[in-house]
């Protein structure tokens, strides 16, 4: 599988020995952020969608940006849980591509149900992107999504190289760098006007074009 190629050492395991508090505390910041951004959700706010208190919050966190960071990791294990459930079904490398660009629109949809709008993009992918060299955690937890994803696409490829899908000469890590760049340009096009249908019109002709599938 895929997925097991892609581990990295700086995740976290995230299971039920994490507090049922700091749960709630992770999953409300990142509701928050996602509707939001990094920079507009406060401490503050946090607790009161938690139902914390600050004392609480900072029981197990320093800060803001450590939060973000960990919840940047958990945000991750479950894009890795959810990969591994939809690769569970499919036998080509194209199912396999499906599978992915599925998973890019249910992780809307899902961020659609926590809010108001229908297109979040991806939290810490903007937050990194928009903070600058600021806060070093905050580029992390932007660095650490961004590398995953593209390690996985670029496995992706060199999979459908071997099948003869792709051209053997093609550069499969610029190509992965490509592919993860026009998925979150089209998640901001389609943020700016607040519409998933415009995601899922090019989101699989766009990808299945820059990776060069020769048989589809």
């Amino acid at each position: 599988m895929y997925i097991n190629l892609m581990e990295q050492s700086v995740l976290l395991n995230y299971d039920s020995e994490i507090s049922e508090t700091k749960k709630r505390i992770i999953e409300s910041a990142t509701t928050l952020i996602w509707q939001s951004s990094y920079d507009a959700v406060g401490i503050n706010e946090i607790c009161k969608k938690a139902s914390v208190t600050k004392g609480a919050f900072y029981h197990y966190f320093k800060s803001k940006a450590d939060l973000f960071y960990e919840a940047s990791l958990c945000y991750l294990e479950g894009i890795k849980a959810d990969l591994e459930k939809q690769n569970q079904g499919a036998v080509s490398i194209e199912d396999k591509v499906d599978s992915l660009i599925n998973l890019v629109i249910d992780r809307q949809i899902e961020a659609g149900k926590k809010g108001d709008c229908q297109v979040g993009g991806c939290p810490f992918f903007t937050a990194a992107a928009h903070n600058g060299v600021k806060d070093q955690k905050i580029i992390q937890s932007g660095r650490n999504i961004t590398e995953f994803a593209i390690g996985y696409v670029k496995a992706l490829l060199d999979e459908a190289k071997k099948e003869g899908f792709v051209a053997a000469q093609a550069d499969s890590a610029q190509t992965a760098r490509m592919i993860y760049h026009y998925i979150q340009g089209l998640l901001m096009y389609g943020r700016i006007y607040d519409d998933l249908e415009i995601v899922r019109r090019d989101l699989k002709s766009g990808v299945f074009s820059l990776m060069g599938f020769q048989n589809t």
